[in-house]
């Protein structure tokens, strides 16, 4: 009986170090995946709520709209306002009307272009923020940076 427990306890902790070396190495969808088994309620919440991040990040729409059942509203809303793709049209819609734009207003449009996944468009953009004032060292970064993608 005393080998039986004792074997019990070491399958035990060879099966903790096996889950934490694979928690260590897993990509993200993976370990958010996996926590939503978790028996706790916060823990499952958190990992819904990364994984519906993840698949924003990644422009997966559909598939981030059937985990916002689960999740709380007020907790969706700054990051859809900053990523969602009508919310980006209107933010980019309202900077394309302005009359005389800066470059700040340009090199917005672009991340906004970038985030839509127009990277020609953004292309274009820091190239007019570019030509605005040339001497900036962070345009010119972010110009090359872009084409180099």
């Amino acid at each position: 009986m005393r080998k039986l427990k004792i074997l019990a306890v070491f399958i035990l902790i060879v099966l903790f170090f096996i889950n934490t070396l694979l928690a260590i190495g897993m990509d993200p969808y993976s370990k958010n995946k996996l926590a939503l088994f978790s028996l706790s309620k916060g823990n499952l919440y958190v990992a819904r709520l990364n994984l519906w991040r993840l698949f924003i990040d990644n422009r997966q729409w559909d598939l981030a709209d059937k985990q916002e059942k689960y999740l709380n509203p007020s907790d969706l809303v700054v990051y859809k306002a900053k990523y969602h793709p009508k919310e980006l049209k209107k933010q980019l819609n309202n900077l394309a009307v302005k009359p005389t734009k800066t470059v700040e207003d340009y090199i917005e449009m672009a991340k906004l272009y970038h985030r839509l996944g127009k990277d020609s468009d953004a292309q274009n953009s820091l190239l007019l923020a570019k030509n605005t004032d040339p001497i900036r060292d962070d345009i010119n970064a972010l110009f090359f940076e872009s084409q180099a993608k």
